[in-house]
């Protein structure tokens, strides 16, 4: 391990997230990993594994057909929760771990002149900083049992380069995560991964191809984003998140963006996923229990509303910047906010 990432893994242990967030504020460009074979090699050997999705708007699927885990066979769903009897659309805790504090970690994969790491996204590193300083992130409170402000802060940028198909499969994903990790040394409910991919990258669940962003191929077309998690030999429990590119029919905002339609669009996914990943990091969490046509759905997916050809935002302000993005649901609301100081 380098002193880099000794001095890092200190600052993650003694000092916590919010000494991260210096550090990576005062880095003046994203650090360069490269993903080797090795990566790839230990990703295939990952276990623990667990993926949700969050469907294109324009898709006929369930949502079981989108989260896969690694008990179920590959390329298959399983149950999405155990049944219960809530308020018809409140979340149910169903005994796992939540993220009570967590610096997130944006890797741009193989960017380009085109597509430059960060810019290309609009600004979703300084958008997480400031999600972390709302009044919206702290709807995730009545989940995890704290109120503590600066909790969920911007990490360190990564860009990542290697030689990838045109189609990644998530294992292609996960050997990305993992040059991450191998570097940072960070893992663990503290840390999230945010994979970036360029425009023209499609990436499915597996190898067969059949669920994938693809906006190229319509018929394999089934999600925009995902969050998943999974367990990384020699290190631990790992958590990321895939942020394919969300200007297409589809997966982009359609109304309000006040910061531009590709980074709106980018942002409104991003805290889909982020907001998932703290209340349900691995599916056993806080879920939808009813048996109705929200079951199985997480935090995001109630409140993920969509017009013919994409995503219905809602605004919302921190400091003296607008953001548009989707809701979240509350319990205490028992409805879609965008406020947790109600």
């Amino acid at each position: 391990m380098s002193i880099v990432q000794i001095c890092r893994k200190l600052l993650s242990t003694a000092l916590g997230v919010a000494a991260l967030a210096i550090l990576a504020a005062h880095a003046e460009e994203p650090i360069a990993l490269q993903v080797t074979p090795s990566h790839h090699q230990t990703a295939a050997a990952v276990s623990g594994k667990f993926l949700h999705a969050r469907p294109v708007s324009n898709a006929g699927v369930s949502a079981k057909a989108l989260e896969i885990r690694s008990t179920a066979a590959a390329g298959t769903a399983s149950a999405a929760g155990p049944s219960g009897n809530r308020y018809p659309a409140d979340l149910s805790y169903h005994g796992g771990p939540v993220v009570t504090a967590l610096s997130s970690h944006a890797v741009f994969l193989n960017p380009t002149a085109a597509c430059p790491p960060i810019t290309c996204f609009g600004d979703p590193v300084t958008f997480l900083s400031d999600l972390g300083h709302s009044s919206f992130i702290h709807i995730i409170d009545q989940f995890t049992g704290s109120r503590a402000p600066n909790r969920y802060v911007a990490g360190t940028a990564y860009t990542a380069v290697g030689s990838l198909p045109k189609i990644l499969s998530d294992t292609d994903i996960v050997a990305v995560v993992t040059a991450a990790v191998e570097f940072s040394g960070l893992y663990g409910y503290g840390n999230q991964y945010h994979v970036f991919l360029a425009p023209g990258q499609d990436e499915c669940f597996d190898s067969t191809f059949t669920v994938c962003y693809s906006p190229d191929i319509p018929s394999t077309f089934y999600f925009c984003a995902y969050h998943g998690s999974f367990d990384l030999p020699g290190y631990g429990h790992v958590l990321y998140s895939v942020e394919p590119y969300q200007a297409v029919t589809g997966c982009s905002d359609t109304g309000a963006t006040p910061n531009g339609q590709v980074a709106d669009s980018t942002n409104n996914v991003l805290s889909h996923e982020l907001f998932e990943t703290i209340t349900d990091p691995d599916g056993t969490a806080w879920t939808n229990s009813t048996d109705n046509a929200l079951y199985g759905d997480e935090i995001g997916d109630e409140c993920s509303f969509v017009n013919a050809t994409g995503f219905d935002p809602s605004v919302w302000h921190v400091g003296g910047k607008i953001y548009a993005t989707q809701p979240e649901y509350s319990n205490q609301a028992h409805t879609c906010n965008t406020n947790g100081d109600i």
